[in-house]
């Protein structure tokens, strides 16, 4: 099951179904007991911001089979209840100058299958983490603004399928020096960032290149000023976006027309001496801070469109197969969505939102074999380089698994069955 228990220590319980790339998973937020009133705010302020992201990812939501309240490793159904272990716990500690969190709450929590502390605390405050768990890297966020530290969660819970990830598409005439801005800002937080003048070898296919790294990040982040919509570059780049549901996020600079689409975006006024802007403009600390604050909030919600698309592809050839080619419908197993030719040929369905890798072969390998059927991995190899065509092959051959091109799988499904 893709669900999520959100947890808040000594406070609200909620379950989150259905949510994007999940395992089953245990969220608990905590702080030490003796924390102050203001470190308990910002745990609680986290524990909202997680509520409202779940929220917008999930399909659904059910009250848990308890009071709603979760009150501590051990005491809680999800801890007792065999049936109801979670695949990924995350603890989040809220980090407390003057109080350290119970060591021994600590370790039991780590006892639990796939376990991880997360440690973050307020910037400014004591570098080191709880005794216990020294070697935590602590996540800081801004003082007042403890909810930044939501989609950090996400991130650790493996929530959003390789999350930080961004291709930056902008005109170059208008806006090099904020590209390169943005992609210095974004690169220091850890996204894997593709910009074209700091990738590419001379003598690969530029072309090629960039639908490759398109699909890799599946996010796009458009640097919009006046002329970038005439760019064929930038059209071709939002126009492929479209088409195949990756995740738009626009910054509109000075003078911009808001005419290309995007699923979020942000309004900047960018310094300069006249109108419009140009290649050697530059934004402010704050103007980039609120670049980055606005895509990272937006960015989960994003990825997660990509996902419920290929989900809906999914569903569709396999209502296909069902009703046009009766195949028998056998569900879910492992993740994958599962059928039965009219020969007797079980497969099971699988998707990736990026280029297929040898991870996701394996992982799709691996959950075919304990389906008991044979693996299918739709994901986008239309736009492949040739070499990385290539590799796609191999791999499907030594793990037994089908590559399909996710634009082709309502067509080949007879074949596979």
């Amino acid at each position: 099951m893709n669900d999520v228990l959100l947890q808040l220590e000594h406070g609200g319980c909620k379950l989150f179904l259905d949510v994007p790339w999940a395992n089953s998973t245990q969220i608990v937020v905590s702080h030490a007991k003796a924390a102050a009133t203001t470190t308990k705010s910002d745990a609680l302020q986290i524990f909202n911001a997680l509520d409202s992201l779940l929220g917008q990812l999930c399909q659904g939501r059910q009250f848990p089979r308890c009071s709603g309240r979760y009150h501590g490793t051990g005491s809680c159904m999800a801890d007792r209840n065999p049936d109801a272990e979670r695949d990924v716990n995350i603890l989040v500690i809220v980090e407390d100058s003057q109080a350290d969190y119970d060591i021994s709450a600590a370790q039991a929590f780590m006892a639990k299958p796939g376990a991880m502390i997360l440690p973050v605390c307020k910037s400014g405050c004591r570098a080191q983490p709880s005794p216990g768990y020294v070697t935590s890297i602590v996540f800081r966020y801004p003082a007042g603004q403890p909810e930044l530290a939501a989609p950090e969660v996400l991130y650790a819970a493996q929530i959003g399928d390789d999350l930080l990830r961004v291709f930056i598409s902008y005109r170059h005439a208008d806006c090099a020096a904020i590209a390169a801005q943005v992609f210095h800002k974004l690169a220091e937080n850890r996204y894997s960032v593709f910009l074209d003048r700091f990738v590419g070898d001379p003598g690969h296919d530029f072309v090629g290149l960039i639908l490759s790294e398109l699909f890799d990040k599946g996010i796009l982040l458009v640097l919009e000023a006046q002329d970038t919509h005439r760019s064929p570059w930038v059209q071709h780049e939002t126009a492929t976006a479209l088409v195949h549901h990756l995740g738009i996020f626009k910054v509109n600079l000075r003078d911009s027309p808001d005419l290309l689409p995007a699923d979020a975006s942000i309004d900047l006024y960018v310094n300069g001496p006249t109108p419009p802007v140009s290649p050697t403009d530059t934004l402010s600390k704050v103007q980039l801070d609120a670049i980055f604050n606005a895509f990272r909030a937006q960015h989960p919600l994003m990825a997660a469109e990509r996902r419920r698309h290929l989900d809906q592809t999914v569903e569709a050839a396999a209502q296909y197969a069902v009703q046009k080619l009766r195949a028998r419908d056998n569900g879910y197993k492992q993740g994958l969505r599962c059928l039965t030719g009219w020969r007797g040929q079980e497969i099971g369905l699988g998707a990736s939102a990026r280029p297929l890798d040898a991870t996701r072969f394996h992982f799709a390998a691996k959950s075919a074999s304990r389906a008991r059927v044979r693996g299918v991995l739709t994901g986008p190899l239309v736009h492949q380089l040739p070499r990385e065509a290539a590799v796609t092959d191999w791999l499907g051959r030594i793990s037994g698994v089908t590559p399909v091109d996710e634009g082709a799988l309502l067509q080949m499904i007879g074949k596979l069955l």
